[in-house]
């Protein structure tokens, strides 16, 4: 298992006023990185400090973290049960992500968006019946308990941030990631909130209205014993969706070659592409200015989907 995770930080251009800097959280050297394997080493850990055997982790047919989470598993000998939601015809091609768990030794189990929570409960149900312990990454059936355990990860990356500001005798003005459930923006602003840092955190949603996407990552920290959060500490854009998850324009998808091409950089369009293009917009139309850091969050297989045109909507 990963211990003491580091990604680097590096520089990559001037846009307007803003000189960009990324963090390479895609390097992470563990089942193609990314922010999911910050998470996934948390609860993995949280899961043997309970004395738990079997891993159950639930995502779409795309999931990084189910993805990271059958890794871990078979890595520290426990089992996995991987749930994933499927809605509607299948298609011909499969994700890559989906392609890596079928040749993993994880135990997959396809439910609809209705029957997450019955599904989760009958395979804790099962799995404890047959002598089991098993752990639950989202915490109870409902997805919720683990707020702490998913901000705990980057709460520890902010401090890394702070190691670098440090060694490099400059500071970090904005903050920018792509942002889906909130997590891992929830666990930056922790790390800000625990370091009393002033630098600005602004999530690219890449799923959900400002509003319920606001409302979800300040639900998680003060679930995870951050109460003195505000509503104003958590800065969120919802004008790049495109159409909602697992959509993209043209924007995006120049993004997707713009960072390969010019940086040697895989990126994904559902999430860091995504990130990294709103990113782009947000600087250009308020105007801002100085070092500004982008945390990129993986999602590597992603960028084969695109490439390859291995998934209708995600084909170039």
């Amino acid at each position: 298992m990963l211990k003491n995770i580091r990604s680097d930080i590096q520089f990559l251009k001037r846009h307007e006023n803003a000189l960009i800097y990324v963090k390479r959280e895609d390097c992470i050297p563990f089942s193609f990185g990314g922010n999911k394997v910050r998470i996934g080493a948390e609860l993995m850990s949280e899961a043997e400090r309970a004395g738990c055997d079997h891993i159950i982790s639930y995502g779409s047919e795309a999931s990084n973290l189910n993805r990271v989470m059958a890794h871990m598993a078979e890595n520290r000998g426990m089992g996995c049960t991987v749930i994933i939601k499927r809605d509607g015809k299948k298609e011909k091609s499969a994700h890559f992500n989906e392609l890596i768990l079928k040749n993993s030794r994880a135990h997959l189990v396809y439910c609809t968006r209705d029957s997450v929570r019955e599904t989760v409960e009958a395979e804790l149900s099962a799995l404890t019946a047959s002598g089991h312990k098993p752990y639950y990454v989202y915490g109870n059936s409902r997805g919720t308990g683990n707020e702490a355990v998913f901000l705990r990860a980057y709460g520890k990356a902010f401090l890394e941030i702070r190691e670098y500001e440090k060694e490099k005798e400059m500071s970090f003005d904005h903050i920018f990631t792509a942002s889906g459930t909130g997590m891992t923006q929830a666990g930056l602003i922790a790390g800000k909130i625990s370091t009393g840092s002033g630098v600005e955190i602004t999530g690219i949603s890449v799923a959900r209205q400002e509003e319920a996407l606001k409302a979800s990552i300040l639900s998680a920290l003060k679930s995870a014993g951050f109460g003195q959060a505000r509503e104003d500490m958590v800065s969120v854009s919802d004008e790049y969706l495109c159409g909602g998850y697992g959509s993209y324009d043209s924007d995006i998808r120049s993004v997707v070659w713009e960072l390969m091409t010019d940086h040697g950089i895989p990126s994904d369009p559902c999430y860091s592409a995504k990130g990294f293009a709103g990113m782009l917009r947000e600087l250009e139309r308020k105007g801002i200015e100085g070092n500004v850091l982008f945390i990129h969050t993986g999602g590597t297989p992603g960028f084969f989907d695109c490439i390859s045109g291995g998934k209708g909507r995600h084909g170039f």
